[in-house]
């Protein structure tokens, strides 16, 4: 026969969570994701650093593409490392025409180029002129680094985590 006992038992056992078990599974999340977030912000950096190689590589492909197309040696990639920005241009008289304006994301930076005047020249054969070299990006929080590679003679473009043998650093 039920009782008073048995409706008390039926309320205390309900199916809710009780204000000390929330609370400790606050506290072990919290703990949790006070040890991810940095992980993952180095993580995310990382990330960013590479993507902003890569696109660097693409553009730098296209426009040897554009100046192979229509044979014109008027391409250009000027780079501005106090704003981590890179212009694509084509001069044309009187002056340069901007094709497209990239800017890298805000945790990475344009460490230095070895291109005259930070100006990456490309010849009508799609080659740069007068010689190749290196642009170094770097990431702003891990000071990790990445290297886009523009060959001399074959005008090959390709990205590195580790610089060319025969790397110099131009002022």
């Amino acid at each position: 026969m039920p009782g008073p006992d048995n409706r008390r038992r039926t309320r205390l056992c309900s199916n809710g969570y009780t204000l000390l078990e929330t609370t400790i599974t606050l506290l072990i999340a919290g703990i949790f994701l006070v040890g991810v977030v940095p992980g993952l912000k180095r993580f995310m950096a990382g990330i960013n650093l590479r993507m902003a190689a890569d696109r660097l590589v693409e553009d730098t492909r296209e426009v040897q593409q554009r100046a192979l197309s229509e044979q014109c040696d008027k391409y250009f990639i000027l780079f501005n490392r106090s704003n981590g920005t890179y212009y694509i241009r084509k001069t044309a008289s009187p002056e340069a025409v901007t094709i497209a304006v990239v800017r890298l994301p805000d945790t990475v930076a344009i460490e230095n180029t070895n291109f005259d005047g930070n100006k990456l020249l490309i010849s009508a054969k799609g080659l740069p002129w007068p010689r190749g070299g290196t642009i170094t990006l770097r990431d702003k929080g891990t000071a990790r680094f990445k290297y886009v590679v523009v060959a001399s003679i074959t005008g090959r473009v390709r990205s590195s985590d580790k610089p060319p043998e025969s790397w110099e650093i131009s002022p």
